[in-house]
């Protein structure tokens, strides 16, 4: 009996060291990261090689710019260019000007070979090869853009900055998220972002820009929020491609 009871008590101890073992494991690779350059440093990693992307994405201005600036959201999809041909995209967006209720609707895109326009408010569509046919729309698509996805160097300057500050984890959407607040060095000076990175693939999904005028004080800013990302999205030609909706004009002119 005593033998029996030894080994009973041998094998008791073995299994609960392996359950111990699995259970620090599972802690380490459950733990949140508490170094703000670190995770800088991942979120540079993993935003250099986003080439294409489909999102849902919101911006208006911060402080002061906020009385001055549309509210803007949409859906985007982006991928890369391929050989001499520019990038596809496609962005329908939806614009609240400053001190109305009124949105206005606005779809624009680029299929590989054009650049295009719908104006869903005036009925009109403007499309060229040249990009500039896009006219004062391109900025809207432009602000939706996370500009760090697929840049060479996307947080070099966070990485290098006089302030890096782990704020807490906070949810963006339904996101998980790292807030680390960064003031900037050098030529930059007098500007701040606040971070908001994913605590799973470590990808930007909020960025709040903020720049402080030396003489007044005064701030002012952008804030833009993306929601849904998906990295590497299935999109065809038709994703991208231009239908003129029916009762619409084609303008054979450069959208203002």
């Amino acid at each position: 009996m005593a033998g029996n009871w030894s080994m009973t008590m041998k094998r008791l101890a073995c299994l609960l060291t392996v359950v111990g073992f699995v259970g620090s494991a599972w802690a380490q690779d459950g733990a949140k990261l508490t170094d703000a350059v670190e995770i800088l440093k991942k979120a540079d990693e993993a935003s250099k090689p986003i080439k294409s992307y489909r999102c849902t994405a919101s911006v208006e201005g911060l402080f002061s710019t906020a009385e001055q600036m549309p509210k803007v959201t949409g859906k985007l999809v982006s991928l890369p260019p391929v050989e001499k041909r520019p990038a596809q995209f496609r962005c329908e967006a939806k614009v609240t000007k400053p001190g109305s209720s009124d949105v206005e609707e606005v779809t624009t895109g680029c299929d590989g070979d054009n650049f295009y326009v719908i104006d869903h408010k005036n009925k009109k569509v403007y499309v060229d090869v040249d990009p500039a046919v896009l006219g004062s729309f391109r900025r809207t698509a432009g602000a939706l853009r996370m500009q760090e996805y697929g840049h060479d160097t996307p947080f070099s300057d966070e990485i290098n900055g006089k302030v890096k500050e782990l704020k807490g984890i906070e949810k963006v959407g339904d996101e998980e998220c790292y807030h680390i607040h960064v003031e900037y060095a050098g030529s930059a000076e007098g500007q701040a972002t606040e971070w908001w990175f994913s605590t799973k693939d470590f990808l930007p999904r909020r960025a709040d820009r903020v720049r402080t005028d030396s003489a007044s004080g005064e701030k002012g800013g952008t804030s833009l929020v993306i929601t849904g990302l998906e990295v590497n999205p299935k999109a065809d030609e038709k994703t991208f491609a231009l239908t003129v909706p029916e009762g619409y004009e084609k303008v054979d002119d450069f959208a203002p």
